[in-house]
Formats: C-alpha cells, structure tokens, sequence
C-alpha cells in the first residue's frame, strides 16, 4: 500500500523540502507486479500533484536464484516507455545496508 508522508530529510535534499513524497512498499511482488504496484502508485501521485515517489525495493533477494533483480527490472521499466506514459522525469536508486529503494520524480510537480 502507498504511503504519502513529508520528506524526511529536507537538509540533504533543499529541492524537495515542502514537497510530499509517496512511498510504495514492493517487498515480496514478483517482478510484472512490482510494476503494476509501481504503476498504480504513480497515477495516485500525478492525482494528488505529489511530486516525488519512493520505490522501496529492499535487497531483491527473494527469489529461486538470490540474485537481485527486482530493483533493476523496476528501474529499467521506469527509465522506458512505461515511465515516461506515467510523467517520470528521473530516477535515483538510494542503497541502504538493509536493502534499497529508488527514487522517483515525476514531471509537472508542483
């Protein structure tokens, strides 16, 4: 479920202090719906003109091979053609040691 809270570190990041961020949570989706996740999420954002989406992805070991590849199936998608229908303008991938997520800036925000 999407989250919309303030952004939580205003100093490291000037530019989106006052905007709201929306957080997506894909723990545990198999990769075609981590991006219907991703999708929804995104309309909701341009609906409420937020301007910024975070894609919590965590590690992305939690498949037959352990390897990560959620992360960059979700990235890649959102850098193509669907990203781009959906008003994504950039994204960052944030790594933390407990995992990952990948911040996204949608275009038009306020």
């Amino acid at each position: 479920m999407a989250r919309r809270h303030r952004s939580e570190t205003p100093a490291e990041r000037p530019d989106e202090a006052e905007d709201e961020v929306l957080e997506v949570d894909l723990h545990g989706c198999a990769p075609s719906a981590a991006v219907r996740k991703v999708e929804r999420a995104l309309h909701s954002a341009r609906l409420r003109r937020i301007g910024w989406v975070r894609v919590i992805t965590g590690r992305g070991l939690g498949n037959k091979a352990q390897k990560p590849i959620l992360r960059e199936h979700v990235a890649a998608w959102l850098r193509g053609d669907g990203g781009r229908f959906h008003g994504v303008a950039d994204v960052q991938v944030e790594l933390a040691s407990g995992g990952g997520s990948l911040r996204v800036r949608l275009r038009n925000a306020r």
